[in-house]
């Protein structure tokens, strides 16, 4: 996962969604934990001891909480959410396996329970949770799918009134707003990389996801206005197993779902031709398997520019 860029006031934790394969047939069983202070289930996580590495701590918490001592499989990414007394809380779990044993009850745990992906999402307590759980059973049955968010900039202000170069063009007060919607939106879901175009309005669109998810927004050339769907593909095949948002231009996202169009890729989404048919803040969710992208599907902007 990218290297971790904590704010002040960032509460820092780690956790693990830990798994065991049942016997007769080899399906996954999840590890749920009940904390009676929060009256709430969910995986075992907690807080990062002084000078202590997110997964060091992520397999401690585990052992500590559970009793059981894992194995640990793949990074699942990092999700943030906004703790009682206001702090956001940036949390980093990894895939885990553990065998089944003897549970004893503590302080921060009473319960544990084995279940299906399915009883998992009924009985788990958060959303965030459950999305979790969605995101870890695909990388455990196919560990090198990946899922790319492609996001079209906010509104930015007019080329004609902006007298310096047009990559140093800001957003405007409307695209600002996109900005925090987006930030709201795709801040539930587990993610692992950002990556943006080097230009300004691409770079201020994922500032704010960036601040709450303390991941630093990587700016990568081949996102740039003009660039070739073909160049584009190419780095979405880098980000094998990844959750990844990219910022990027309009005509770089029309010519490449055109392209994939073309190709045969599932689409499901409007017909686009041009830049101007994409939305600015719409967003593109890509589904890819190893370096090929299989299907992509449209999402409308969180809010729409004035």
């Amino acid at each position: 996962m990218a290297e971790y860029t904590a704010r002040r006031g960032d509460v820092s934790a780690a956790g693990g969604v830990v798994f065991r394969r049942r016997k007769k047939d080899g399906s996954p069983l999840f590890l749920l934990v009940h904390r009676p202070r929060y009256k709430d289930w969910t995986f075992p996580k907690g807080k990062l001891d002084k000078g202590e590495s997110f997964l060091d701590a992520a397999v401690r918490e585990v052992a500590e909480e559970t009793g059981i001592n894992p194995q640990v499989h793949l990074p699942l990414g990092t999700v943030t959410y906004t703790t009682g007394r206001r702090n956001n809380k940036v949390v980093r779990y990894w895939l885990m396996e553990g065998k089944k044993k003897d549970f004893k009850p503590n302080k921060e745990v009473d319960r544990v329970l084995w279940l299906s992906a399915d009883q998992a999402r009924l009985q788990l307590t958060y959303d965030r949770s459950e999305k979790l759980l969605q995101w870890a059973q695909l990388r455990l049955e196919h560990p090198d799918d990946g899922k790319v968010y492609l996001v079209r900039h906010g509104k930015a202000g007019k080329r004609k009134d902006f007298e310096g170069q047009d990559v140093d063009r800001p957003l405007s007060k409307s695209g600002r707003k996109q900005a925090q919607a987006l930030n709201q939106f795709l801040s539930g879901y587990p993610l692992m990389r950002l990556a943006t175009s080097p230009a300004l309005r691409c770079r201020e669109t994922l500032d704010p996801l960036a601040r709450t998810m303390a991941l630093p927004a990587e700016s990568e050339g081949s996102l740039s206005e003009g660039s070739s769907p073909e160049l584009v593909a190419k780095f979405i095949g880098t980000l094998a197993g990844t959750t990844t948002v990219l910022a990027t231009h309009g005509d770089v996202i029309a010519n490449l779902i055109g392209m994939l169009r073309a190709d045969g890729v599932k689409i499901k989404g409007p017909k686009v031709s041009m830049k101007d048919d994409i939305e600015k803040g719409g967003i593109w969710v890509l589904r890819t398997r190893g370096r090929r992208i299989r299907r992509a599907r449209y999402v409308p902007p969180p809010v729409r520019s004035d």
